[in-house]
């Protein structure tokens, strides 16, 4: 149709961004459609006026051995020419080709070739469908597992990659990108929040956009995707090469106003506060901040100075914490609060300072944190 690109473009497209990615520094991952292939056809024949969904129409996943020879030579293609630092199967896999007696096209062989020789420290996610098999030897999980659109409010103990596209798409929608205002794809202040909570559980975050027929990504992706780096810039520490402070198979509150994490060298703990949810109340020259602890043992603070609020130029603005009845008490001068409008901003603890297996919690009352 008109402006559609040509099917073939008489390039190695793979070839090509793979080289452009891994020029810029980045790592290159690579999806599969295992489970269907949609260069083909679907069964429209199933298809009638009463059907109410697309699955009515799928196929499912074609099982012939033909079929597993196929998907496993492009699979080993994929592979052996580009090694992927990550590869993404998604709709599971033809069943004959996840046994290991299927032969040198099989997954087993295949991931055997991945990790053994193409990419020693890759990674490969959950969705081959071999938690569906009863007979399954390797019970396998996959390295790291893929919520869409969603994710457990409990803290992960293996790390996982919640995926989403940036608007209700995977790709390039025209009818996204012509709403009025951009309001078919996530705020700036959306996407935060949803980062902050993914990796306060043990995640990280796919965010997926789509450029359109000529490679360029539509300016309200752009938009948000800049908005988004701005935040990082300045708070990135606190997201960025972290891991949950709250312990495993915890349920976090979804809506609690504050979320933690620490380094990954266990030296600085950061409560990242969402704007918006906590009420500030009138200027005045020290609003006190109450850090409640629910059920578990309480904070205690062996010396002042131990906190801080990151500011806009990077710098830390330290406070004065102390240990009161009511729990630690965060003195905070008024002038260090960011402006209303902030999507979050960071709290620093010198986790060194605090006694081992001190928990900073906000998993059971939702009004763990508040000005006073």
């Amino acid at each position: 149709g008109k402006g559609r690109s040509p099917r073939n473009p008489k390039r190695d497209l793979v070839g090509d961004l793979s080289k452009a990615v891994r020029d810029s520094g980045l790592q290159m991952g690579l999806y599969y459609s295992g489970g269907l292939d949609w260069s083909f056809f679907w069964d429209l024949g199933k298809c009638t006026d009463k059907a109410s969904d697309e699955e009515s129409c799928r196929p499912g996943t074609p099982n012939t051995n033909e079929y597993a020879s196929y998907a496993g030579a492009q699979l080993k293609e994929l592979i052996e020419k580009y090694r992927p630092a990550i590869l993404w199967d998604d709709i599971n896999w033809p069943r004959a080709g996840k046994s290991v007696t299927f032969g040198e096209l099989s997954l087993p062989k295949l991931f055997a070739q991945y990790y053994n020789k193409a990419c020693p420290a890759g990674l490969i996610n959950e969705r081959w469908g071999f938690k569906s098999l009863v007979s399954d030897p390797w019970k396998w999980t996959g390295d790291f597992g893929t919520p869409e659109y969603g994710q457990s409010d409990v803290v992960q103990e293996k790390v996982f990659e919640t995926c989403r596209g940036i608007g209700k798409s995977f790709g390039f929608n025209r009818v996204e990108e012509q709403s009025e205002n951009c309001m078919a794809y996530m705020k700036a202040s959306d996407v935060i929040v949803l980062l902050i909570r993914t990796v306060a559980k043990n995640g990280n975050l796919l965010l997926d956009v789509g450029p359109d027929e000529n490679g360029h990504i539509p300016k309200c992706q752009v938009t948000v995707l800049q908005q988004v780096g701005k935040w990082l810039n300045q708070h990135g520490q606190a997201v960025l090469n972290t891991v949950p402070y709250a312990p495993a198979r915890v349920k976090l509150v979804t809506d609690s106003p504050v979320f933690y994490t620490q380094s990954a060298n266990q030296t600085m703990v950061y409560a990242i506060v969402l704007g918006g949810r906590v009420k500030h109340g009138a200027p005045s020259a020290d609003k006190q901040m109450l850090f409640r602890q629910a059920g578990i043992p309480a904070l205690t603070i062996q010396h002042g100075n131990v906190s801080g609020i990151l500011q806009p130029d990077g710098s830390v603005a330290y406070v004065r914490t102390e240990q009161m009845s009511a729990g630690l008490v965060m003195f905070i001068p008024w002038s260090v609060v960011p402006a209303g409008g902030a999507s979050a901003w960071v709290i620093h603890f010198s986790a060194g300072l605090l006694p081992s297996g001190t928990v900073l919690d906000c998993t059971v009352s939702k009004d763990c944190v508040y000005f006073a």
